[in-house]
C-alpha cells in the first residue's frame, strides 16, 4: 500500500506541473492578445524550462520573441521546432521572416526553398482501367 501512495503522489505532482503549465499558457495567450507579448515570453520560457511545454508553446514563444524585437531568440526557438519537424510551415514562415530581419541569407534561402516545396501544386494523375483498351 505504501508503494501505491508513492506512485499516486508522484502522479499528482506530475498532473499539477502540467496543470500549472496549462494556466501559464492561457495567461501567455491572453497577454499576447492584449498586446503585452513581453509578459508572455517568461511564461512560455518557464514551461520550456520545466519541460511541460506543448509543441504550440514553442511556436507561440518564438512569435512573442519576434514581437518584442528579440529575433535571435526567436530564430533559436524556430530552429528547435524545425529540428523535430523540419517541414513545419509555421516554423518555416517564422524562420523566413526572422532571417530577413537578421540578414541571414543562407537561412532565408533554405526556408524559402522548403516553403516553395511544400506549396508546390500536386497534380495526381489517374489511370482509367475500366475503359476500352
Amino acid at each position: 500500500m505504501e508503494r501505491f501512495r508513492e506512485i499516486k503522489a508522484a502522479e499528482d505532482r506530475e498532473w499539477e506541473r502540467h496543470n500549472q503549465a496549462h494556466f501559464r499558457r492561457v495567461e501567455a495567450r491572453k497577454a499576447v492578445a492584449e498586446g503585452r507579448p513581453e509578459e508572455a515570453v517568461p511564461l512560455y520560457v518557464q514551461s520550456v524550462e520545466e519541460e511541460t511545454a506543448e509543441f504550440s508553446d514553442y511556436l507561440e514563444l518564438a512569435a512573442a520573441y519576434r514581437e518584442v524585437d528579440r529575433a535571435q531568440e526567436a530564430a533559436k526557438v524556430y530552429e528547435q521546432v524545425l529540428s523535430s519537424d523540419p517541414y513545419n510551415q509555421a516554423a518555416l514562415q517564422g524562420i523566413l521572416e526572422t532571417s530577413t530581419t537578421l540578414g541571414d541569407d543562407r537561412r532565408e534561402e533554405d526556408a524559402t526553398r522548403k516553403l516553395e516545396l511544400l506549396n508546390w501544386p500536386c497534380m495526381m494523375t489517374t489511370i482509367d482501367n475500366g475503359g476500352d483498351s
